[in-house]
């Protein structure tokens, strides 16, 4: 990956409430090609990426997101 490629992001996650919730949000982006890291703060609701921006496409990080019931936004 070029190092310009590297770019990182924050957002908030709703509507987790356990550590299950955590863990489940941070396994299935990490299953993503191109996401490095996914830490999400249950206590501020804040999900961290590190990703590659030519191959991650954010909006379909908030679409899987939703998929698993988390609704995500770009204001974190």
């Amino acid at each position: 990956m070029e190092p310009s490629a590297l770019a990182t992001t924050e957002f908030r996650v709703t509507r987790m409430h356990c550590q299950s919730c955590v863990q489940l949000i941070e396994e299935t982006l990490l299953e993503q090609a191109g996401i490095s890291e996914a830490t999400v703060d249950l206590t501020s609701g804040n999900l961290r990426l590190a990703y590659d921006s030519t191959t991650v496409d954010i909006a379909a990080v908030h679409e899987r997101l939703a998929e698993l019931g988390y609704p995500a936004a770009s204001d974190a």
